[in-house]
This record gives C-alpha cells, sequence and structure tokens, in this order.
C-alpha cells in the first residue's frame, strides 16, 4: 500500500496550505462547498459531543476543553448505563428465567459495544489531528481541481439522509416512550452511544462521496488532456503532465489516509449489527412468551424494536455502493490509460505518465481492506448476510425446539 508521509510536499500547487496544517492548532480556511456538504452531519455531531473538528469558514481542532469534556460525558454515561444494565441482575428479588436471562445476555452484549465505542472515541481522542489533515487534505484538492459550485447535488442529498435519520430515530423513540411510558435508564443512556455510532457511519461514506466526486472531477480533466481538446486545462509541456500524474497519486494517498482513519467504524459496524441482530430477535421470541399484549401492540413493538437491523443494513449497503462507485472509476481511469499507451497517436510523455498511473493502481492500489479480513466491496454484503442468516437459523432452532 502506499507509504503516506506527512511530510511530503508533493506541489505547493495541490498543497498551498500543508506546512500549516501540521500544527493541531492551526487555523485553515475551508472553502464554501465542503462546508455545505459537511454541515447536515457535523450539526448532529456536535449535538452528540462527537465532532473531530470545527467545520466553518475557518477550520480547526476542538480545544482541548471540548475534547477532555466530551471524554467526560462519554465515561460519564458508560458508567451510568452500566449501573441501571446491572441494578435488575444484581437484585436479590429478580429470578433468572428465560426472559431475564436473555436480557442480562443483551446487557452484556450491549456493554461490551459500548466498550468498543469508549475505546475507539478514546483512539480518536488521540489522533484527533490525523482527522483535521484529512478534511484539509480534501480541500487541498478541491483547489487544485477548481471544482468550485459542483457539489450542489451531493450537498441536498446529504441534507435528505440526515432528515430521513433524524426522523426515523424520532419516531421509534416517540412510539417506545409512548407505549411504555418510563422506559429502562439503561435504553435511554445506550440511545446515545448507538446514534453516535451511525453518526460515523454516515460522517464515513459523506467523505467518500466527497472523494468520488473529487475523482470524478479528475477523470474528466483526464479524458480532456489525453484526447487533446480545446480548453485552458489542456497541458502543454512535461510539467503539466506530471502535475496531473502527482493530483492522482495525491487523490489515492487521500483516499487511503481517510480508510486507514474510518475503518475500525467499519468493522465495528458489522460485529455490533450481527451480534444486536441475533439477540434482537431472540429477545423479541422471549418477550412473547411472558408478556401479555395484542397481536398488533406486539407486531409494531417488535417491528420497530427490530427496524434499527434494516436501518444498519441500509447504512452498510450506502457505504459499500459508495465503495464500489470509486473502484469503478479507478478501473475507468486504467482503461483509458491502457488505451493511450497501446495507440501510437500519443506522445511518448503522454504514454509514460499514463504507464505511470497505470503502475501507481495496479501495484499499490485495488480494494480497501478492513484490517485484513475483508475487502469493502459487493461481496462483503452476500457474505455479511449469509452469515447473519446462518445464525439467525441456529438460534430460532434452539428457541423452538
Amino acid at each position: 500500500m502506499f507509504k503516506f508521509s506527512r511530510k511530503q510536499n508533493i506541489t505547493t500547487k495541490i498543497r498551498p496550505v500543508w506546512e500549516n496544517s501540521q500544527s493541531k492548532s492551526s487555523v485553515i480556511l475551508l472553502e464554501k462547498d465542503l462546508i455545505s456538504v459537511l454541515k447536515p452531519i457535523s450539526i448532529l455531531q456536535i449535538m452528540t459531543l462527537s465532532s473531530k473538528s470545527i467545520i466553518s469558514r475557518k477550520i480547526s481542532a476542538y480545544s482541548s476543553f471540548y475534547s477532555v469534556a466530551s471524554i467526560i460525558v462519554t465515561f460519564v454515561l458508560f458508567f451510568v448505563t452500566l449501573y441501571y444494565m446491572f441494578k435488575p441482575a444484581l437484585s436479590k428479588s429478580s429470578s433468572l428465567d428465560n426472559f431475564m436471562y436473555v436480557q442480562f445476555l443483551t446487557d452484556i452484549i450491549s456493554l461490551t459495544s459500548i466498550v468498543m465505542f469508549v475505546v475507539n472515541e478514546s483512539i480518536n481522542f488521540v489522533n484527533r489531528g490525523d482527522h483535521l489533515n484529512l478534511i484539509i487534505d480534501i480541500s487541498d484538492l478541491y483547489r487544485a481541481l477548481k471544482v468550485y459550485g459542483s457539489f450542489k447535488t451531493l450537498v441536498c442529498s446529504n441534507w435528505v439522509y440526515i432528515i430521513t435519520y433524524t426522523v426515523y430515530h424520532i419516531s421509534w423513540m416517540v412510539y417506545y416512550f409512548y407505549r411504555f411510558k418510563l422506559p429502562a435508564l439503561a435504553f435511554n443512556y445506550s440511545i446515545y452511544f448507538y446514534t453516535c455510532m451511525d453518526l460515523h457511519i454516515i460522517y464515513t461514506t459523506n467523505i467518500i462521496m466527497l472523494m468520488r466526486k473529487l475523482l470524478q472531477i479528475w477523470v474528466k480533466k483526464f479524458e480532456t488532456m489525453t484526447h487533446g481538446y480545446k480548453s485552458h486545462f489542456v497541458p502543454q509541456d512535461r510539467n503539466d503532465w506530471n502535475l496531473l500524474s502527482k493530483m492522482y497519486i495525491k487523490i489515492l494517498e487521500t483516499f487511503k489516509l481517510f480508510h486507514d482513519f474510518f475503518k475500525k467504524w467499519i468493522l465495528y459496524h458489522l460485529v455490533n449489527t450481527a451480534v444486536k441482530s441475533v439477540m434482537g430477535i431472540v429477545l423479541r421470541i422471549e418477550m412473547k412468551k411472558v408478556i401479555i399484549d395484542t397481536a398488533i401492540h406486539y407486531a409494531l413493538t417488535s417491528l420497530l424494536s427490530l427496524s434499527w437491523i434494516i436501518k444498519n443494513f441500509l447504512l452498510l449497503t450506502w457505504l459499500v455502493v459508495e465503495y464500489e462507485r470509486i473502484y469503478s472509476i479507478l478501473n475507468e481511469i486504467d482503461s483509458i490509460c491502457i488505451q493511450v499507451i497501446s495507440s501510437g497517436h500519443f506522445t511518448n510523455v503522454r504514454r509514460n505518465i499514463c504507464k505511470n498511473i497505470h503502475r501507481v493502481r495496479a501495484s499499490n492500489f485495488k480494494k480497501m481492506y478492513v484490517f485484513g479480513l475483508f475487502a469493502v466491496d459487493n461481496s462483503l454484503l452476500l457474505g455479511f448476510v449469509r452469515v447473519l442468516i446462518g445464525y439467525i437459523f441456529v438460534v430460532l432452532q434452539f428457541e423452538f425446539l
């Protein structure tokens, strides 16, 4: 994979402010288009104290006070949730029947998920400067590619996604509070953690969409250059072609940096969804055995309680689709390079640059892997569904035997 060096200065045209970005306390101007793209998810992240940096006209890392406050709130909610989870189980009056056993096991799994979340948040706190550098890298590429005013569709779609997600959460929470009047406090506090988890996946996908847009614009310029159309961007010498190649390498390096920063959340999302899906189904079956309720109320409660499984799968599908779009664009670039290399109508400079671009992709960048366990592509969805269904069938057999 790419050996990403934070000290490497590819070109001043691509990285006009890179030297200043090394300081976590520095303030860098961010383009308005990028602010508009990141604003929807940033609002929710700020509300949950899970934002990594201040996304405004001047982007900067949060102060140490904000970061420490975020960590303190996370740990306080963690211990409060822990207390209310195990208070019923430790009560002498509680009997360990089937339902209590499943509820206790579910609390254990929820606790494990929350511990993983707290650990990841602590890691993000330590590496918060990397996130700031990632946003600055994207901003530099934005200026180098001159893509001003090209993100309107992306901005609209991001607002639609965030509003839809917010409405979904409000809907099932309103019904749950209406139905049970006074839900368990552990449930109330755990909502915070699971909301933050979702926001991380949504934010990850937003960044991928942003990278895809930059790559698409680079491809358009690359096609213009290789076909020699009359344009202000058509290169006239070797330096312009070298700049094009370096911009491509910079895009791949930025994407690699992004993936290294967020891949733990992809793994976390998969594990949490799989385990909670199985236990959620078992818990609903056990509740049916011990709680007297009408068929309609039970069906509605079960549907809303398990709807988050569909929501998590949709988030995963959205993430994989965006990765596949990145792969598709990279394959398109390879096809163009092969055509240029094999054609006799292009100069040696153009063919050599295309050879370099093709070699970089072929030798260093095929698909992104999560800790070497699996590639983030269509096969991930199929494999995940297959494993999940298999475990659900096994659990159902034990439940109804």
